[in-house]
């Protein structure tokens, strides 16, 4: 028997749009989830530094100033391996996707998106796990 969590779960939502942060967590608080929204990279790394115990999954734009979503990955992982990560972008990066995918990365939604594909894909990627070999890309 699976039982619901008790508490809403926390997506951390990073975009550089104003008005992609406010939409997103319009959508998702719609549908039951509690937001905490980042408009820059660095912003990102230090919410999650200070919350990840909270955070469910981040939803992460790839195209970002200063920093590329790769790169906020890669930093979000160094605070917490079993970070959960959901990737976002209007221009698809397939090359370095393939890459993050391999260090962990769960999955891409491309934008658009419908509230529905949205949080589907958040829900799938909260009951995801990674395999030993995708949590440490050098075993």
């Amino acid at each position: 028997m699976q039982y619901e969590p008790l508490s809403s779960p926390t997506v951390l939502v990073v975009d550089d749009s104003i008005d992609m942060l406010r939409n997103v967590s319009a959508m998702l608080s719609a549908e039951g989830f509690h937001t905490i929204m980042a408009a820059t990279a660095l912003d990102a790394m230090k919410i999650y530094k200070m919350q990840f115990l909270r955070v469910d999954v981040v939803l992460l734009d790839y195209k970002l100033p200063i920093f590329t979503g790769a790169e906020v990955f890669e930093e979000l992982r160094a605070i917490n391996p079993q970070v959960k990560v959901l990737l976002t972008s209007g221009i698809a990066e397939i090359a370095e996707m393939r890459k993050m995918l391999q260090r962990g990365l769960l999955g891409f939604i491309p934008k658009p998106f419908t509230c529905d594909a949205l949080c589907t894909r958040l829900r799938e990627a909260m009951r995801a796990t990674r395999s030993p070999v995708a949590q440490h890309p050098a075993v």
